[in-house]
């Protein structure tokens, strides 16, 4: 992974647990104030406790995404109620 002009990161493949951690850690947590909420997926690497730990760190919570169904896209809901 390395820092690209007009991006935060440029992965050279799929990200993984290590590699999402470093991007909260170096890229998120440094935006968070106190009363953000992070939603995140159900993949294992997303919610990992060092994950957590960062953003609570900062005074952020995290919500994680409840698992669903291919039928029903919960990301979709929860943006379009914002």
């Amino acid at each position: 992974m390395q820092a690209s002009p007009g991006r935060k990161w440029v992965f050279g493949g799929p990200i993984n647990g290590d590699g999402f951690f470093v991007c909260v850690r170096q890229v998120l947590v440094p935006s968070l104030s106190g009363s953000d909420v992070v939603v995140i997926g159900t993949l294992d690497g997303h919610a990992s406790v060092a994950v957590r730990e960062t953003i609570e760190a900062v005074g952020s919570s995290l919500r994680c995404l409840p698992l669903c169904s291919p039928d029903f896209a919960a990301i979709a809901n929860a943006f379009a109620t914002l």
